[in-house]
Parts: C-alpha cells; structure tokens; sequence
C-alpha cells in the first residue's frame, strides 16, 4: 500500500568487531545507557506511530467505503479496519524501531556476566519478542542482517563469541535507523491525509501542518541523538572502563530523555 521504508546498501562490518574478538571485558554501564536510550526514543514513537496508525486507518477506511466499495470486503483492507492492530505502515514502523530496542536487550543480556544463566529466561523472551517483530514486519535488507545477528547471538553458547556477532549487528542497526529518518516524509504524507482530503485555508490548518512537520523533524533528531549514542558506545567497546567515555554517554543518554519528554508534551498538544 505504502512504499515506507527506503532500501540502503549495507556499510561493511567495522574493525571493532575484530579488535573485540578476543575481549573478555564490556563496559557494561555504558551499554545500559544504550539500552535506555533505546527504550526512551520507542516510548517517545509509540505517540507517533498511534497517531500515524489511526490517520492511515481514516484514509483507508474512507477509500474502501466509496461507491459499491461499502457493500464489499477485501482481505487486503484488514489492517484498515481492524480494531486490534495497527495500520499497514505503522506496524511496518513501530516493529523497526523495536528491533533496535531487541537489539539493545539481548546485547546487555550479553555483557552484564549472567546472559547464559540468570538471564537465560530474560534471552528466550527476547527471542520471542524478536520473532513476533520479524514475522509481522515487511523486511527490508538491514532489519533482516540485524535479526540474523540477533538470533545467532542468542545461540551461541559461548558470552565473547555473542558479543562478538552482537557487535557485528552494528552497520545493519544503523541501516534500520537510516531507513526510519528517510521514511519520514511519507510518515507525513499519512498523516495530513484527512486535512488533504479536506482543503482549506484556515489559521488552524496551517498550524496543524506546521505542527506534524515539527513532529517528525524532532523524531528525526531523536534518531539522530540514538544514533550518536551507539557510536559512543562503540567507541566505549574499544576503551573498555574509560570515566571520559561512560561520563559523555550517560551524559547524552539523559539530554535525550529530557528531549523525549518535551517531544511526547509537544505531541500531545497537536491531538
């Protein structure tokens, strides 16, 4: 129905991976960081994806009900009429950004020393969350590699040697947000449908487009900050227990809560 996500070639798989594969130590604190920013950033597009779902449905659901449309049912228009899930492009959306979140989990569940043992529970979880995501998302090249990954992480027996094929989800983890910043133009398109169907020129019109804009440029900036916080964490995995790199990283982890919140109250004035 919608082309939503853009496709990108995959970057090659960093050195860090082989300057990490014989590493027994994780900077453990700044992975948790990571693994909040990523919950803080979904918590923040949760308001956007339920925004995006209900506009998506409206417009369907107009689309499906004109002319002798109203007297028929089409397979293709359940997610336009189901009261129980998503739109078609807002499941697309809020799954790619869980499996960053997926991602976040089962790579803390790796490094903080209990991931084959106390944590094992926690593992099978994410296993399932993983397969839930993949199976009811449309693939694109980058959240493929990065599930892959995932689910190799989760098998291996051996903590080094998931860290290792953890990291190596690196280049595909910002593919997947690459594909979310670009995808944000028809984001927008879905979500003005209604005030396109209905044209006009009021004050109120104007500012409501005004407002959806400066929705998704914040969420764009949000995955920028995400994006931001990776590379550190990176950089943390290659000067393992530096105060320089754990102080800029939780320090940027807070900075993006903090921008979350004002994005969630900035939303919420537009609904």
């Amino acid at each position: 129905m919608f082309s939503v996500l853009k496709k990108y070639c995959l970057a090659p798989v960093f050195s860090l991976t082989l300057l990490l594969m014989g590493c027994t130590n994780a900077p453990l604190e700044e992975t948790k960081s990571f693994f909040e920013a990523t919950v803080a950033v979904n918590s923040a597009a949760s308001t956007l994806w339920n925004e995006l779902s209900v506009a998506e449905k409206r417009a369907g659901q107009s689309r499906a009900q004109r002319g002798a449309g109203k007297y028929n049912f089409k397979v293709t228009d359940a997610y336009v009429f189901s009261t129980i899930s998503d739109g078609p492009s807002a499941v697309v959306f809020r799954n790619a950004l869980s499996l960053i979140q997926v991602y976040a989990e089962i790579q803390l569940a790796l490094v903080d020393g209990s991931a084959t043992q106390n944590r094992r529970g926690s593992i099978i979880k994410i296993s399932a969350d993983l397969a839930e995501i993949v199976g009811s998302t449309v693939p694109t090249a980058a959240t493929t590699a990065l599930s892959n990954i995932i689910n190799r992480a989760i098998e291996a027996s051996n903590v080094n040697e998931a860290r290792r094929l953890i990291l190596k989800g690196g280049p595909h983890l910002k593919s997947v947000i690459n594909e979310l910043r670009y995808a944000t133009p028809s984001i927008f398109r879905i979500l003005i449908l209604e005030i396109r169907a209905t044209p006009g020129n009021s004050t109120a019109e104007a500012k409501k487009l005004i407002q959806y804009k400066e929705t998704v440029s914040n969420f764009i900036v949000l995955l920028d900050r995400l994006e931001m916080i990776f590379v550190r964490l990176e950089q943390a995995y290659q000067h393992p227990s530096s105060p320089i790199s754990l102080s800029a990283l939780a320090e940027a982890t807070g900075a993006l809560k903090a921008e979350v919140t004002v994005f969630k109250r900035a939303f919420a004035a537009i609904r």
